[in-house]
Formats: structure tokens, C-alpha cells, sequence
């Protein structure tokens, strides 16, 4: 246990709850890096997921993150297929040396790719995680940076507000078959 003295009179209500301050990204095309990831089991402890961090490296969002649980271990294939087919995305995206073995996840952190998000309604169990009018974001699949992957990604500006906004990618969405 850690023994702390913070004062939280200044958070009100507003502050607090799903719907928080925070708005979902327009659905689109946006260059990221992976700064973290973590094995996990599922929320229902019956299977393993790969916990990915991911932070926009440019436009209105720059600095901002986002996140993609991928489900590599659990009862239902059609579950983990899909995991398996974004985590191979991702890893030729960042021009993983064995796209078809990733042993590693950290092989995956800090080098651009492109990723597609997409914005839609929240189910009524996930209200919790949506913003103020009840949007969520959900990677939709990965795809490499136009002219190839960079062997190192600058490093992120710091946060901005959110808010609406357009991608700051070049590629629009129809070049891409995108998978999930």
C-alpha cells in the first residue's frame, strides 16, 4: 500500500465516467509506431491476448495513443484467426525479419505503419470506454508506410486535445484490403 496525500476537489463529475472528455478519431488512415506491449490473459481468463499501445507519430492527433487487444490464445478460432492475421499486418508493416514467426513483440516497437481506424457506436457494455457521445475507435488492420518502412520513427510530439479532425496519412483507404 502507498500512502498518499492528493487533493481531488478540483475533479468534478464531468471529469469522471465513460464519455470523459476525449473524442473518438475519425475513421481513417493514421502513421503509428508501437511504444508497448504486454502477454495477458482475457478479461473472462479464458485465453491470452496481446496487448498493444500504439501512438499516432503526425497530424492533429499527433502524440495521442491508441490500442489493439489481439486474442492469440482462445476457444474460439474465428477469435484468434483474426488476431493471427493482424498480428502478421503488423509485423510485415514493420518489416519484421519473419513476419510468419514473431517470437518477440518488443521486434514490433518503434517503427511506423500505417494503421486504420474505425469509428462506430459503442455496444451498451463498452459505454464505459466510448467518448462523450458514445463513440469508439477499433484498428481495423495494418499496412507498411508508402516507400517502405523507416528503420526508426521520430520520436512523438507531445499531447494535443482531442477532437475531430482529418488523417494526417497520405494513402486513402480504397488502396488497402483491410482485414478484421
Amino acid at each position: 500500500m502507498a500512502r498518499i496525500n492528493a487533493n481531488l476537489s478540483d475533479i468534478g463529475d464531468d471529469d469522471m465516467g465513460g464519455g470523459g472528455s476525449w473524442s473518438a478519431w475519425p475513421q481513417g488512415d493514421y502513421r503509428m509506431m508501437v511504444t508497448a506491449s504486454d502477454y495477458k490473459p482475457t478479461k473472462a481468463r479464458n485465453g491470452q491476448m496481446l496487448k498493444l499501445e500504439m501512438v499516432c507519430l503526425e497530424g492533429e492527433h499527433q502524440g495521442q495513443k491508441q490500442f489493439d487487444n489481439l486474442v492469440l490464445e482462445h476457444p474460439n478460432p474465428d477469435a484468434t484467426k483474426i488476431a493471427r492475421v493482424r498480428l502478421k499486418e503488423l509485423a510485415i508493416a514493420v518489416g519484421h525479419p519473419t513476419p510468419d514467426l514473431v517470437e518477440d513483440s518488443e521486434a514490433l516497437h518503434g517503427k511506423p505503419f500505417l494503421v486504420y481506424i474505425t469509428k462506430k457506436k459503442a455496444k451498451p457494455e463498452q459505454e464505459q470506454y466510448a467518448d462523450s457521445q458514445g463513440f469508439e475507435n477499433n484498428v481495423a488492420g495494418y499496412k507498411a508506410c508508402e516507400g517502405g518502412t523507416p528503420a526508426q520513427a521520430p520520436p512523438p510530439a507531445p499531447p494535443t486535445s482531442s477532437g475531430g479532425g482529418v488523417p494526417a496519412a497520405d494513402i486513402p483507404f480504397a488502396q488497402f484490403e483491410w482485414h478484421g
